[in-house]
C-alpha cells in the first residue's frame, strides 16, 4: 500500500481570513483614534487661538 503525501494548501482557509480581518479592524481603530484625538487636538488649539487673538485686539 502506498502512502500518499498530503496535498499543499492553496488559498486562505476560512481562519486565517478571520484572523486577518480582525488584525486590520485592530489597525483601523487605532487610526481612527489617533485620527479623532488629532483633530479634537486642532479644535482646540484653534479655539484657544481666537481668544488669544481676541484678546490681544481688546489690549490694542
Amino acid at each position: 500500500m502506498k502512502h500518499r503525501a498530503p496535498r499543499r494548501q492553496k488559498g486562505l482557509s476560512i481562519i486565517e481570513l478571520m484572523i486577518a480581518l480582525l488584525l486590520g479592524l485592530l489597525l483601523m481603530g487605532g487610526v481612527m483614534q489617533v485620527f479623532l484625538s488629532s483633530r479634537q487636538t486642532y479644535q482646540t488649539n484653534s479655539a484657544l487661538s481666537q481668544v488669544q487673538e481676541s484678546g490681544r485686539f481688546a489690549l490694542d
